[in-house]
């Protein structure tokens, strides 16, 4: 529990994984970054299921764990930023008009209902490994490892998912994403000569 503040202040690995976001993405790929975004969180994970074993309550150990799963989280978000703008251009290159309202509320409604999705589920995870919040003592043993596979195994195995998800699923990358930054700056250059 008293390492909880310490955790708390790692939040600026967040922030600087967003603000580093720019500079990382001039020298590799963009999916090259997301696999760093997806990778950090896991080695940042497993580092700290290990400490939980070896020094649990070790801060600084703390520290350098949520570092690398907070910047991986940051370079996440911009990541993510940037594919919303890109399906914004996209869809004025498809359908001749922009709809930036649209698809960043939606984002927005998505983290929403994501955020509110996670926190049922991890109610309904902590139920089902049997988490008795008034139990004076420790936990059961079984109850322990099932708070350690919620927080460890499922965010691990979701990242990878997501990594794969990009890799596969997310088409505007690579070439076809030159052609359609050409695309759009064509559109707009011909719009502004009307």
């Amino acid at each position: 529990a008293m390492l909880y503040s310490v955790f708390g202040f790692t939040i600026l690995a967040e922030m600087a994984g967003l603000f580093l976001f720019p500079t990382i993405a001039k020298g590799i790929s963009r999916e090259k970054v997301y696999a760093l975004a997806c990778g950090l969180p896991i080695v940042g994970l497993v580092l700290l299921l290990g400490l939980g074993y070896v020094a649990p309550t070790s801060a600084p150990g703390v520290i350098l764990s949520c570092c690398l799963l907070f910047f991986g989280s940051g370079l996440s978000l911009g990541t993510t930023t940037c594919c919303i703008a890109d399906v914004i251009d996209y869809g004025e290159v498809k359908f001749g008009k922009r709809n930036e309202s649209v698809t960043c509320s939606a984002q927005t409604f998505l983290m929403k209902a994501a955020s509110a999705v996670a926190a049922t589920l991890t109610g309904v995870g902590l139920d089902v490994i049997g988490y008795n919040p008034e139990a004076s003592g420790a936990q059961s043993a079984g109850t322990i490892m099932g708070i350690r596979f919620l927080m460890f195994a499922v965010p691990i195995a979701l990242a990878i998912l997501s990594f794969l998800i990009y890799k596969t699923q997310y088409k505007l990358k690579g070439a076809r994403l030159d052609q359609l930054t050409k695309d759009v700056n064509a559109l707009h250059a011909k719009q502004g000569r009307k």
